[in-house]
């Protein structure tokens, strides 16, 4: 009630509330070692579980900067429990390995998609498990599925920047395209992945190329007063400062932007586990999500200065302002078909801007509210229950009314994404026998090399 009576600004407010909510939630009675359930637990156990939680505080501030561990490192392995989709590297590239999956109907859409994920986390969040991995779900539908696994770069490469990110998309393209015998894939893209896959798509708009087909742009507002606490925060000589740091180190680590990320969230993802670890004495839980945003990876110096300057110079509103090999990009040249998803909870890419996204690129494009955060919007597979989300024949002006027009619809958005794929996927045809081409051989399975580096 205090902020809602003084004179701030809308970015103002946000900083205020954000203070605030860390200090209502730090301040919880439920975060004192006299929390009841803990004196409980630890008569229970005659002390062992406080020794426990004292035990594991000190290996937090001495390995872990004093935040609370979320996830056992033996929870899960990589190729084994995640990431288990059977398929194969077709193409290494000093950034990235190309992977492609095996098929799991007798016969496939013509064009297939390709998903560029995020660089600063790993691509498994799209293949966790198999009841909740949105690669087999497409896969089960039809679709030929080919991704890029980033790799996790070190100092070495600190001068590869967005020219080289978008080049090397553009590369995994072009294989895809040679394997399937395809004149144009279909883009699946999400947060920094959305950010490099619309650079691509500008470049080959200038160069009149109609390489991709249609783009699915998940969970990502990539202009300017996306109204998220997160860019209220960020202020522009804040932005600049990280830079500069990344540029001395040579990488960002994502650890370091994942504790951002996580006091954003401080009761979900900080006090829950100070009770948990601390009071409790308890190991933290199994969950595979949280296992998958631990797994982080690092960005070289040269990209980490490229995305602040995009946001910066607000490159996606401002024709020319984006230069790639030379050539100012004019995002009004695009002419691709969108599928927008936001998700109605989401705090890092608030969903009014993945609408305004929506209605700002060229193209005919369909936008989809999901219901939960900003990764839990994407994982929605149909088994799950009790969810729902939001459709819509128009995107007018104002994200409010189109809300008030749209249809709800029980259930995940996964079937009604699939039924748009499918109707720009091209017929069908035989599902290949096996990965890869005479040009592009099978190098090994799935998961590949780069998503086990450290």
């Amino acid at each position: 009630a205090w902020v809602a009576e003084q004179r701030l600004t809308p970015d103002d407010e946000q900083r205020v509330r954000f203070v605030l909510d860390q200090l209502v939630a730090a301040l919880a009675p439920s975060n004192l070692p006299l929390h009841p359930a803990a004196l409980k637990r630890a008569e229970t156990t005659e002390g062992a579980s406080a020794v426990q939680g004292l035990r594991q505080w000190a290996d937090d501030v001495l390995h872990h900067r004093a935040m609370p561990t979320q996830i056992r490192p033996e929870a899960f392995r990589v190729g084994e429990d995640l990431a288990c989709k059977p398929g194969a590297v077709v193409y290494r590239h000093p950034l990235f390995e190309l992977l492609q999956y095996d098929s799991l109907t007798p016969t496939v859409h013509r064009r297939p998609l390709l998903m560029v994920p995020p660089q600063i986390n790993k691509y498994y969040i799209f293949d966790l498990q198999p009841g909740n991995s949105l690669f087999r779900y497409l896969l089960e539908q039809g679709f030929q599925v080919f991704c890029l696994s980033w790799r996790n770069p070190d100092s070495a490469l600190r001068e590869a920047g967005l020219e080289q990110y978008v080049q090397a998309t553009l590369q995994g393209v072009e294989v895809v395209r040679s394997i399937t015998r395809s004149a144009s894939v279909g883009l699946i893209s999400a947060c920094a992945g959305g950010l490099t896959a619309l650079a691509a798509m500008g470049r080959l708009a200038m160069e009149g190329s109609r390489a991709v087909a249609h783009h699915s742009l998940l969970v990502t507002a990539p202009l300017a007063g996306n109204g998220s606490v997160l860019e209220s925060l960020a202020e522009r000589e804040t932005l600049l400062a990280s830079a500069a740091w990344s540029a001395q180190r040579g990488t960002m680590d994502g650890a370091d932007l994942a504790r951002v990320f996580a006091w954003l969230r401080p009761d979900d993802l900080v006090w829950n586990y100070w009770v948990n670890n601390y009071l409790m004495g308890r190991q933290p839980p199994a969950l595979d999500v949280l296992y998958w945003d631990n797994d982080s990876t690092r960005l070289p110096a040269a990209l980490h200065r490229d995305f602040i300057d995009m946001v910066d110079r607000r490159v996606f509103e401002r024709p020319g302002a984006l230069r790639l090999a030379g050539q100012p990009i004019d995002f009004r040249r695009l002419r691709v078909d969108g599928y927008f998803v936001g998700g109605r909870d989401d705090y890092l890419m608030p969903w009014r801007g993945v609408y305004r996204a929506a209605r700002h690129f060229p193209g005919r494009h369909s936008f989809v509210l999901s219901t939960s955060g900003h990764v839990q919007s994407i994982l929605r597979p149909p088994r799950l229950g009790r969810t729902e989300h939001f459709v819509g024949t128009a995107l007018p002006e104002n994200a409010d009314d189109w809300l008030d027009g749209a249809q709800r619809c029980d259930g995940s958005w996964w079937p009604h994404w699939s039924g748009w794929l499918a109707q720009r996927s091209g017929p069908r045809r035989r599902a290949p026998e096996r990965a890869g081409s005479a040009a592009y051989p099978a190098l090994c399975r799935a998961p590949g090399e780069y998503v086990l580096e450290r």
